[in-house]
């Protein structure tokens, strides 16, 4: 068996290395846009039309709702997350923040009302 030739470095191929982020972080970052994707596609199809976004990501989020099995769902999120990559994350988060915020304010008032409602029984 041959011996392979060794492959020498030098400070140029680690300085062009330097600004990279790591395979980790990387595999990282694409499961928190994946993540971010799947929160996106919770919307209601009004709300995604409205996202600040390009078209195919609007498109993409509205077609992920039409399929059921769980390894094409787990293959669009992961596109998702590739078109999100493009976009301003802050932007997306701003915009979802106040969504989920006024969903939680919401349920929070039917609480409070059906405990006001019906009392002790709503509590236990």
């Amino acid at each position: 068996m041959a011996r392979r030739p060794q492959q020498r470095f030098t400070e140029d191929d680690f300085d062009t290395l330097e600004g990279r982020a790591s395979k980790t972080a990387q595999k990282k970052a694409v499961q928190r846009m994946a993540a971010l994707g799947e929160q996106l596609s919770q919307l209601n199809p009004k709300q995604i039309q409205k996202l600040p976004v390009e078209e195919r990501l609007v498109d993409a989020l509205l077609e992920v709702r039409n399929i059921s099995a769980y390894e094409a769902r787990r293959r669009q999120f992961l596109r998702i997350g590739k078109l999100l990559r493009n976009e301003d994350e802050a932007v997306i988060l701003s915009y979802l923040t106040p969504q989920q915020g006024a969903k939680k304010t919401a349920q929070l008032q039917r609480w409070v009302d059906r405990m006001i409602a019906q009392g002790d029984p709503a509590i236990k």
